[in-house]
This record gives C-alpha cells, sequence and structure tokens, in this order.
C-alpha cells in the first residue's frame, strides 16, 4: 500500500482467534467504513484459534491476516504496527466494532494538522442492549492529559488513530500485558501531539470477559507498571501521585498473599507498601500480618 495515499489506514485487529461471530462483526466494521480506505490486519497470537476460522480469513482477499506463537494482545498490537504499511493506523479488539462514519471523522483531523501525531476519539458502551456514551464530557475533563490519565484512562484501544511516519513501531514494543492502553496513553500525550475529540469512533461490547481479572499475575503486575511510569516523568505532582498508586497497589499484593496464606510475600509487599507516604495509611496493616504468624492470634482482641 502506498504511503502517500490521504486516507487509508490499517485497522489492527488482535486475536485468539475463537470467537468467531464477534471477529467477524468487527471486521466488517472495518470494511464498512466511509469514506477511507480501511484494511482489516488481523493477528491470530498464541496457538489456541479455531483452525476453521483462520482458514476461512487467509481466504478472504479483503483481509490480512499473520500469525504469531506468543499469546498476548501486546505482542499482537507490536506485531500488527509491524506491518503497517499505510499512513495511518489504528487499533480494534476482536469483540468491539467501529463506527461506519468513525475513522474518517479521525482522519479529517490530520489533515487539519499536518503536525498532528494521533487522535483519541470518543465513542460507546454497549451493555444487554443498552448503548451509553463510553465517556462523558470527554474534552472538558481531559485538559491535562499526563494527570487526567491517572484518574480515568481517556484512550481505549479502539479510541485511538495514528500518523505512521510519526509514532514508530518501538512505543508498542514493550507495552506489558496489563494495564497496556493506560501505560500507552501516559507515553503518547508526552511524546507525541494529539487531540482529543469528542466524535464517536467505537462500540465496545462489554460482557463477562470484560471484568477486571483480580488474578495473582494482575495483582502483581500493578506496581511494575506504575514503575514504569514513574520513570517516564519529572513532575513532582504526578510522581506523587503515582508513588501513592504504588503503595496502594503494594497493599492490595499484600493483601492477596495474606488471604493465600502466602506470608513471605505478604511482608515483602507490606514493607515496600510503607515507603514514602504509605506508612500513614498502610502501617495498620502490620499487626494483621503478626496475628497471621501468632497461633490463635487471628482471633485475639
Amino acid at each position: 500500500m502506498s504511503e502517500n495515499r490521504d486516507f487509508s489506514v490499517t485497522v489492527i485487529i488482535p486475536t485468539l482467534g475463537i470467537r468467531k461471530e464477534s471477529l467477524r462483526r468487527a471486521i466488517e466494521s472495518v470494511l464498512a467504513q466511509k469514506g477511507v480506505e480501511a484494511i482489516p490486519l488481523v493477528v491470530v497470537n498464541g496457538t489456541r484459534y479455531d483452525a476453521d476460522l483462520i482458514a476461512s480469513l487467509c481466504a478472504d482477499e479483503a483481509v490480512d491476516l499473520i500469525k504469531i506463537e506468543t499469546a498476548g494482545v501486546s505482542p499482537a498490537r507490536y506485531a500488527g504496527r509491524l506491518r503497517v504499511e499505510t499512513r495511518y493506523f489504528a487499533f480494534l479488539d476482536d469483540d468491539d466494532e467501529f463506527l461506519p462514519d468513525g475513522l474518517a471523522g479521525a482522519i479529517d483531523c490530520f489533515d487539519q494538522d499536518p503536525d498532528l501525531d494521533s487522535v483519541v476519539a470518543n465513542g460507546y458502551g454497549e451493555s444487554e442492549g443498552k448503548t451509553f456514551d463510553w465517556f462523558e464530557d470527554f474534552i472538558e475533563s481531559h485538559s491535562d492529559l499526563p494527570l487526567s490519565v491517572l484518574t480515568e484512562n481517556w484512550l481505549t484501544s479502539a479510541g485511538g488513530v495514528y500518523r505512521t511516519h510519526s509514532v514508530p513501531p518501538e512505543i508498542f514494543e514493550k507495552l506489558p500485558n496489563h494495564l497496556e492502553m493506560t501505560v500507552l496513553a501516559f507515553t503518547i500525550c508526552q511524546k507525541f501531539k494529539l487531540r482529543l475529540i469528542d466524535k464517536k469512533l467505537f462500540i465496545i461490547h462489554l460482557g463477562d470477559t470484560d471484568q477486571v481479572s483480580m488474578s495473582e499475575a494482575y495483582v502483581e503486575a500493578i506496581p511494575e507498571v506504575l514503575d514504569g511510569l514513574i520513570s517516564q516523568t519529572d513532575r513532582p505532582d504526578i510522581i506523587d501521585i503515582l508513588r501513592t498508586k504504588r503503595s496502594a497497589a503494594l497493599h492490595l499484593c499484600a493483601m492477596d498473599a495474606m488471604q493465600k496464606h502466602d506470608m513471605r510475600r505478604a511482608w515483602k509487599r507490606h514493607l515496600q507498601s510503607l515507603r514514602f507516604q504509605g506508612y500513614k495509611r498502610y502501617l495498620w496493616s502490620t499487626r494483621h500480618l503478626i496475628c497471621r504468624m501468632v497461633p490463635g492470634g487471628a482471633r485475639s482482641r
């Protein structure tokens, strides 16, 4: 695909290749875009995929498809970004969809500002047949982008459109497996010129799989993600917020470990949570940890 095509956009769709109906819906929403040449690039990650589904997609000339052995949405996004040859690119989860005029509305912004690197749009959520605005007061509530992303991430996977020549693959290479869109938002708003528009681009379909995972892996990943964000900024106000969040995340790790009777991990995370201002909030937890180590202590007063 030629780079000089003004309205060509690759939409990277990471998928495990097991949800046939929703994946087809996502692909069709890309092909149905008005005013742009949108190419669905399906990135099948892992080895659990439905072979018949993937075979049918390989036979579809309207769809580009690649497979990677590593399972995970972040590796899939990176692999897809490496394959982009169009002027713009975007992402779409395999259970979501774009509105027919969505990409054209975002890409219009790039024509208006040749220095723009990314456009971030609003959209809809859908749950049990009811549709609602994904963000309320989208522009007004996000004037300080690096600060606001710490309270409400304004970038969804389907919400960003990027200029290919100015947002390189390296930005997506080392995104974590958890909270990756928060990390991406925090990064791009400090390194690139972007614009938020309160136009509707996507529909996010909510279901049971959208419930936040509270697995040990997820809980343990949060402090490391916050450490990474701290290393990206020199703003004292943001660093203070991130350190407070890090203490809270470490406290959650300690409580998770205590519930699983992993006292070594519980003590390690608890002591880490007391750094900076954390001791003011979480010092009381020391008593609970000691009680767990004393026979009958959890029942004592």
